[in-house]
């Protein structure tokens, strides 16, 4: 499983080619948003990120998508738990719990 979550990651980081997602079948994915906008980014670009992320995880056939709503750029700095929380429920997923 850990050689499909690297594959992932490539299409991933490539989150504009909205073609990938549907490749990852049903593998589970978890996009966390962060719709606080970071020092210096612009409402607007902040929006097209977020509209992008949304997309992403439309695309995907097994994803969840979730809004840091306490959170700027480092979700993992700001809310810690939410994204502790959900890498546990995506690994319950990966395992076929429901």
């Amino acid at each position: 499983m850990i050689d499909k979550i690297l594959a992932a990651a490539a299409i991933v980081l490539t989150m504009t080619d909205l073609s990938g997602p549907a490749q990852l079948g049903e593998m589970p994915i978890t996009v966390i948003t962060a719709p606080r906008p970071s020092m210096g980014v612009s409402s607007q670009f902040q929006q097209g990120g977020i509209d992008e992320q949304q997309r992403f995880a439309a695309a995907a056939r097994n994803a969840r998508y979730v809004k840091a709503t306490q959170s700027r750029h480092d979700i993992q700095r700001d809310q810690p738990d939410l994204v502790i929380d959900e890498i546990l429920a995506m690994i319950e997923r990966a395992r076929g719990a429901p």
